[in-house]
């Protein structure tokens, strides 16, 4: 995320369209591997192209189904090493926050996001 503005909207508008597609798409399959790029990539379209309420819902889709996954995996028996991609949905969700003026908001999702950094270190 680099709060840039992307000048060719309508291309980007097409490509947003088709990133929701693709989130749709592939929330119906078991390996979240795809889905989880497909987010990280709609965050990045989103953040260009300016819409930042947008960015907070696809935030916390996001955020849903990385919870879900863990969820279920530890059910499982698996520990699952996520700390990266909740790094990068975090990050995603200070973008929106500091692009619309809400920096205590953006201070206190940085925390969280290097609580993730530090873990995802060790």
């Amino acid at each position: 995320m680099h709060g840039w503005h992307i000048s060719n909207n309508a291309t980007f508008s097409e490509a947003k369209k088709s990133l929701e597609e693709s989130v749709q798409t592939l929330s119906k399959e078991e390996d979240i591997s795809l889905l989880l790029s497909a987010y990280n990539a709609l965050g990045e379209t989103l953040d260009g192209l300016g819409h930042y309420q947008e960015l907070r819902v696809i935030t916390l889709e996001w955020k849903a189904v990385l919870d879900n996954y863990k969820r279920e995996a530890l059910e499982k028996g698996y520990t699952p090493s996520l700390n990266g991609r909740y790094l990068y949905c975090t990050l995603a969700a200070t973008v929106a926050e500091i692009e619309t003026n809400n920096y205590d908001k953006a201070a206190k999702l940085l925390a969280q996001a290097l609580l993730f950094l530090q873990t995802k270190a060790r």
